[in-house]
């Protein structure tokens, strides 16, 4: 495997990772759990989605920044496929200030139960808040940006936007697993 392929495989791998805690997190925000029970898996797949949040957002962000630049420099792209490009990066730049936000209030309030300033339902009702912006702003509005990336990146770029090193890998390891194992304890559905 060489650079990029490793590169490429760790996001794809972060994502996965994004997209199906996820889905654990919304199917237990959707049960009949013990409060005690899916405070703990909540708390730990909330510590777990707000890194993953925060990397992906500095991640598109620099996509955003860096694929305008290529592209406003690139030779032979035509009107009509520079308009496209940039209609899509400001699409997905708006997307991404409306991510950042959710992203900063969720873990406020994250913090706040960890403080124990904020109850139990106080709580769930910010996990279904966040699971609902998911859902309607980052599940229906997937930005593809995957043929251009192709197309106008070289392994500078990717070693740049991947943000990709040991210490983000082992963390996003870490809170990953430690969301999983607050799950195991959850009763089957």
């Amino acid at each position: 495997m060489n650079e990029l392929e490793f590169l490429r495989s760790q996001v794809r791998l972060e994502r996965v990772h994004m997209r199906d805690l996820r889905a654990l997190f919304s199917a237990a925000l959707q049960r009949a759990v013990p409060p005690a029970l899916l405070d703990g898996f909540s708390q730990a797949a909330g510590a777990y989605l707000v890194f993953a949040l925060r990397r992906f957002v500095a991640q598109d962000r620099m996509h955003c920044e860096r694929l305008a630049a290529r592209v406003a420099s690139a030779s032979g792209v035509d009107a009509t496929e520079r308009a496209r490009i940039t209609a899509a990066l400001r699409d997905l730049a708006a997307t991404l200030a409306a991510t950042d936000v959710a992203t900063r209030q969720f873990a406020a309030a994250l913090e706040r139960r960890r403080a124990g300033s904020l109850d139990a339902p106080g709580w769930f009702d910010t996990c279904r808040e966040l699971d609902r912006f998911y859902e309607s702003h980052l599940v229906q509005r997937r930005h593809q940006l995957g043929p251009w990336l192709e197309s106008y990146y070289d392994i500078l770029d990717w070693r740049r936007s991947s943000m990709v090193d040991a210490e983000s890998v082992f963390e996003e390891r870490r809170l990953h697993e430690a969301a999983l194992q607050a799950h195991v304890a959850l009763p089957p559905a």
